[in-house]
């Protein structure tokens, strides 16, 4: 279903290309035809079948054509959401396994507080005469990564960038004054 959709608006959107790169273009009318003479003592002319033909090739090149609106383009800055989900939940995953894992290592307010919590406990954790060089290891990455979840969120905040639109102006059909509203 899907793909018959994308396949569906693909295939409009190349129909509509002509018009959306040309410039419009007035409609071709042919030259008027003068009209026919009637000579004396004749009747009504009577149009001959090569008439009707041309009378018909006129009709159809005047028929009204089908007027296709013109889309708008524009471009539009966005801040960059992904960037900043990306950093936020980051932030969090480091800070909430730093949380579970080292909350026994240290009974300070200090390392309770994100992004100084990882740094605070390794300070106190290499004042002691035997560190553990495992833990400290971890500390350092759990500090590193929570750094790097507010880097992105950050980045994602004031950066930008520029997508393009593509705006199709609505065509609503004309109703009459006494319609119901129900088509």
């Amino acid at each position: 279903m899907m793909r018959s959709d994308l396949w569906a608006a693909c295939s409009f959107a190349v129909l509509l290309w002509p018009s959306w790169t040309n410039a419009a273009e007035p409609p071709v009318t042919p030259p008027a035809k003068p009209p026919a003479t009637v000579e004396a003592g004749e009747g009504p002319a009577r149009p001959s079948a090569a008439d009707s033909s041309e009378a018909s090739a006129v009709a159809e090149v005047t028929a009204p054509a089908l007027v296709i609106p013109t889309p708008v383009i524009s471009t539009e800055r966005r801040r960059r959401f992904n960037l900043i989900i990306a950093g936020v939940s980051t932030l969090l995953a480091a800070y909430t396994a730093d949380r579970l894992l080292a909350r026994d290592l240290s009974q300070s307010g200090a390392s309770w507080v994100p992004l100084v919590g990882p740094w605070w406990i390794l300070s106190e954790e290499s004042a002691r005469p035997n560190p553990s060089s495992a833990l400290q290891a971890l500390l350092v990455v759990d500090g590193l990564v929570q750094l790097s979840g507010l880097a992105l969120t950050i980045t994602g905040t004031f950066l930008r960038y520029d997508r393009v639109v593509l705006r199709l102006p609505s065509t609503t059909p004309l109703r009459s004054p006494l319609s119901t509203g129900s088509p």
